[in-house]
């Protein structure tokens, strides 16, 4: 389940998520399309009409989807990490506000740096 708030405030990895969304259903479609050229093969072979050109086909599709389910994988742990590295800066960023809350001083300067006022100030009048 998404954050809509957490979501608004890191707009930036909107695109990250939607590619981590893609890269999972290609895998997901992989292993689908893995699953059925096994069953088929399974299938010829127990009705008599396997031969060593169906065992090859079905070992050229297998060896095409796993390497296909490589990358996407790969590519998806990218997707995940890209998203998650924008929402950890704003978080941080929102830890050192609170923290300051806590201290007068501290928070009469915070206010006024650049942090704050990118990307916080904002926040806090919502």
């Amino acid at each position: 389940m998404f954050d809509k708030r957490l979501m608004a405030l890191c707009p930036e990895s909107n695109r990250y998520i939607a590619g981590n969304i893609v890269f999972q259903w290609l895998e997901m479609m992989m292993n689908a399309v893995m699953i059925m050229a096994v069953a088929r093969g399974v299938e010829r072979f127990r009705h008599g009409e396997g031969s060593s050109a169906v065992l090859v086909g079905i070992m050229l599709i297998i060896a095409v989807t796993v390497a296909v389910r490589f990358f996407t994988s790969q590519a998806s742990v990218r997707m995940s990490h890209m998203a998650s590295r924008t929402v950890k800066q704003k978080l941080r960023e929102l830890t050192v506000f609170f923290f300051s809350q806590s201290s007068r001083r501290l928070h009469d300067w915070f206010v006024y740096t650049k942090l704050y006022k990118d990307h916080l100030e904002s926040f806090v009048e919502k």
